[in-house]
């Protein structure tokens, strides 16, 4: 449930694969330091399955965003700077308002860790 190095390979799509996979790997160090820095892997089953499912959702949406021409200079860091902030996440289930609540909850969250641990 926790993120996982497999993690890094679904969210390749094939166009650079060398820039989606360093993209892929800096998030996943990201939401790994997130996950053990907020102490989840004690929370309970829900949530642990909740965050994992976003943060899993939230790193393919940002590595495709990662090999767009506009932002192919940025790294990982301001790529996740621009997409989340304290009110919400990017709009990735714009067809599914439950996975998208849960997916907002996410980068509130993530935002708010990665705020006070100065990242």
């Amino acid at each position: 449930m926790s993120p996982r190095d497999e993690w890094v390979e679904d969210w390749r799509i094939g166009v650079d694969l060398e820039r989606e996979r360093e993209l892929g790997m800096d998030f996943l160090k990201v939401f790994v330091a997130s996950w053990e820095g907020e102490g989840l892997t004690t929370a309970s089953k829900t949530t642990r399955t909740r965050y994992s499912g976003s943060l899993h959702a939230l790193g393919g949406y940002l590595v495709a965003r990662g090999i767009e021409p506009d932002h192919a200079e940025k790294d990982a860091k301001g790529l996740l700077r621009e997409a989340i902030d304290l009110d919400k996440g990017p709009l990735i289930h714009y067809d599914n308002e439950v996975w998208q609540a849960e997916l907002d909850r996410t980068c509130r969250w993530l935002y708010r860790h990665l705020m006070t641990r100065g990242r």
